[in-house]
């Protein structure tokens, strides 16, 4: 039998015939096609990722372009801080930074116009490129690609303000740490002002501080500070003759109607003048003269009540006046009469001097950042609680007048010496120094400060007194006035501690020993004065003041405190004896610095 192969012509997927057939050839087509697909996709995957190779290369150069850019402009733009010749000019510092970095070539040529310094101002402008080989995109045709960066640096020292707040507390001595403040404090002084024309645009505060800060005898009158002794205000009439002596009233009973139960008189008043006292004056030491009786006469008790006092003086008999200025309506006392007599000279040998005006401010002042302005604030008092250290210190927990605040002065040399001047004191107040140096800046104050520009009131400086210089009738300028900025610079060895005050604020004992802890009280807590201070870092932050911080060769709580005060943790520093003139010397630097506007 002959079997015979019969051709089908049959195309479709209903042919039983021709169905096994198709749909094997169908899934081998499909097959084929997927693989196409996926090569394709890989293709395309391989290529953007090239591209991505290629970019990030570029992005890569044009970073380390920029970088270098930035930094060049910076280095060429800074106002050149005195006049040597062999100083390299603007344009020569923009081009060597590039040269350094091996990028000469890809630095556009300088025109007019891109570099403008002068001893006050600069500003510089540059650009640069490169050509980058590309790796893969060359597949596309494109063989090569361009990094580009371009800077411009400017710097103005037009009305700045500084508050350099340095710690003189009586631990400043060990390993003789003021010894290296103090040229580290003049060289950053130096930087400040470097010429005529910076001495014109920049003005220094400088603030010491130990347990408290002296604004100033000018300024402690004006801001109503009330001297210890004193009545602060005009209530007994003037003599004017030698007073021969005093009678002072106390009332022992209050209950009965009588107007004093006991008189004590000071007597022999000598015919000279004295230095600590106005000796015709009773306003200037009743209470000097209240303290002397209470110590001397133990027939006195805590309870009586100074009344008022009388005096005579040549033929005339004056008062008694009550305290507070009105005439008493009661007759003298008769000089045979007085419960007790003491001599003049003893007296007088008890008085504290006043040489130190520092003001018994407290935690209401901290609400706000200018000077204190309350009115009538008591003196601080005359005494020390720790040992002193003659060698080193003058006495008292107040700094002495000769070591008050300087206020918006650009004499260099007489701020230089001022600095070699100082005397260290007793205590670390460091919120005080904080709130002073703050009020020196803020504009609330400009009206007190401008005060000391011409006799009357002046700021302090060694071996003469300094008027606020004219270029300065108009500081501390406003909060954010244009091309203007304020700074702060705190450093201290220690951290706030308790303020504690004498409870007998007139005892003679304080002039020669140190508090023990029987005579002491706390005024203020060491949680409060912290509060205080981190109050006034903070106030000065939100003002915009700029505020740089130096913990020196301290630990712990000082370290905090000063890290916490500062503009951010890059504003602070921990210095020791080997690095501090380096890190005052990078904080001028830094205040000098510019700012990058493209």
């Amino acid at each position: 039998m002959r079997t015979i192969k019969v051709k089908s012509y049959c195309k479709t997927l209903t042919c039983p015939d021709a169905r096994p057939i198709a749909l094997k050839r169908f899934r081998h087509d499909e097959n084929g096609g997927a693989t196409l697909l996926t090569l394709y996709l890989l293709f395309i995957i391989l290529l953007i990722a090239s591209f991505g190779i290629d970019l990030m290369r570029q992005e890569m150069h044009r970073a380390e372009l920029q970088a270098n850019l930035d930094a060049a402009v910076l280095s060429a733009a800074t106002v050149p801080y005195d006049n040597d010749p062999e100083t390299p000019d603007a344009k020569d510092r923009l081009i060597d930074h590039f040269k350094k970095a091996g990028l000469e070539e890809a630095l556009h040529d300088v025109e007019d116009g891109d570099i403008v310094v002068n001893a006050v101002s600069a500003k510089v402008s540059a650009s640069a490129s490169e050509k980058i080989d590309t790796h893969l995109m060359r597949l596309t045709g494109v063989d090569t690609m361009t990094a580009a960066a371009a800077a411009t640096a400017k710097e103005s020292v037009e009305n700045i303000e500084v508050s350099l707040v340095l710690d003189i507390s009586g631990s400043m001595r060990f390993g003789d740490r003021i010894g290296d403040l103090r040229p580290a404090a003049k060289n950053f002084i130096s930087a400040m002002l470097p010429n005529e024309d910076r001495e014109k645009t920049t003005s220094i505060n400088i603030i010491p501080y130990a347990g408290q800060v002296n604004p100033g005898p000018e300024m402690f009158e004006k801001l109503g500070g009330v001297r210890y002794g004193t009545t602060g205000g005009d209530f007994f009439p003037d003599s004017t003759h030698d007073i021969s002596h005093v009678i002072v009233y106390y009332d022992r009973d209050q209950n009965d109607s009588q107007p004093y139960d006991y008189t004590a008189k000071l007597e022999d008043y000598p015919s000279s003048e004295r230095d600590k006292i106005v000796k015709d004056d009773l306003d200037s030491y009743i209470y000097f003269l209240d303290a002397f009786l209470r110590r001397e006469d133990s027939d006195l008790s805590d309870s009586d009540t100074l009344v008022g006092a009388s005096y005579k003086a040549g033929p005339m008999e004056s008062g008694p006046h009550f305290l507070n200025g009105a005439t008493a309506g009661f007759p003298p006392a008769q000089d045979d009469d007085v419960d007790a007599e003491y001599d003049f000279d003893d007296f007088y040998d008890e008085v504290l001097p006043q040489t130190s005006s520092c003001l018994e401010i407290d935690s209401s002042d901290f609400d706000h950042s200018g000077l204190p302005g309350q009115g009538n604030y008591e003196q601080t008092g005359h005494f020390m609680y720790w040992d002193i250290a003659a060698n080193y210190m003058d006495w008292g927990w107040c700094p002495e007048d000769d070591t008050s605040i300087v206020y918006a002065q650009n004499d260099k040399d007489a701020l230089r010496d001022y600095i070699d001047d100082m005397r260290l004191h007793d205590g670390t107040g460091t919120h005080y120094g904080i709130k002073y140096g703050l009020a020196a800046l803020d504009p609330a104050s400009m009206d007190d400060i401008v005060a000391l520009k011409d006799g009357g009131l002046n700021a302090y400086l060694p071996e003469e007194k300094h008027g606020i210089p004219t270029d300065f009738d108009d500081r501390p300028l406003p909060w954010g006035a244009e091309d203007s900025k304020k700074f702060i610079v705190l450093m201290t060895d220690g951290k706030i501690t308790a303020q504690y005050r004498p409870k007998e604020k007139y005892d003679p004992d304080h002039m020669i020993n140190a508090m023990s802890n029987s005579d002491r009280e706390v005024a203020s807590h060491k949680s409060d004065n912290v509060s205080s201070f981190d109050q006034a870092c903070q106030q000065a932050k939100n003002n915009g003041i700029v505020v740089y911080t130096i913990a020196f060769e301290t630990n712990g709580d000082g370290v905090k405190q000063m890290r916490r005060c500062a503009t951010s943790p890059s504003f602070f520093f921990k210095a020791s004896k080997s690095s501090i003139s380096k890190v005052f010397s990078a904080i001028a630097a830094g205040i000098n610095q510019l700012r990058l506007t493209q």
